[in-house]
């Protein structure tokens, strides 16, 4: 098992913490792949010799695309990376010189002592870390890798969209949307993506 760290957004962070998101889509990896759909696509999913194959329904057989899933395989552990925050001490400190038993917040919680007013805190906290930057032992969430998969963005389900966190496939396109189209990835160009779930 291998360990891998995925960033997610605070909305996302609250619906895992709240157990209606159980599911993320991700075109990481899959860029040359996306470059030419009817393509007929190898994917490796092990990193231990396996091979895992998805045969698409379209493909041409001389543009074979190899690509691997950035996330893992099913079995692997991903950790969380979410914007967090800790002591003010810590300002322009590289990561590394962080205490690992500093106290962190995070933005998107109410678990416990980590819930914290900030507006009425003078030496506490700093202000909100980018969660690119949240190291290892700073993660408060972890997940098994218990389903992979690749799939047209415009092939997900009810369920599927539910399983994102969200109450209608047409509520979690619109989120998708905010968040890929300037990639290049929006619901107009139904891009294939990894659907990972846990």
């Amino acid at each position: 098992m291998k360990e891998r760290p995925i960033l997610m957004r605070t909305e996302n962070v609250k619906a895992i913490l709240e157990g209606r998101k159980t599911q993320t889509r991700r075109c990481k990896g899959l860029d040359k792949f996306n470059e030419n759909p009817d393509a007929w696509l190898k994917t490796f999913l092990g990193y231990d010799g396996t091979w895992g194959f998805h045969h698409l329904p379209n493909y041409l057989f001389n543009d074979i695309v190899y690509c691997k899933c950035p996330y893992g395989q099913v079995g692997d552990r991903l950790w969380v990376r979410e914007t967090w925050r800790t002591y003010r001490i810590y300002d322009n400190r590289k990561l590394s010189e962080i205490r690992q038993t500093a106290k962190v917040w995070y933005k998107t919680t109410s678990l416990g002592d980590r819930t914290v007013d900030f507006d009425q805190q003078k030496d506490g906290a700093d202000e909100w870390r980018p969660s690119i930057f949240m190291p290892r032992w700073a993660s408060r969430i972890e997940r098994t890798i218990a389903l992979l998969r690749i799939e047209r963005l415009l092939d997900i389900s009810e369920a599927d969209a539910r399983a994102e966190g969200f109450n209608s496939i047409e509520e979690f396109l619109a989120y998708w949307d905010i968040l890929n189209k300037k990639r290049g990835y929006g619901t107009n160009k139904n891009p294939w993506n990894w659907v990972i779930g846990w």
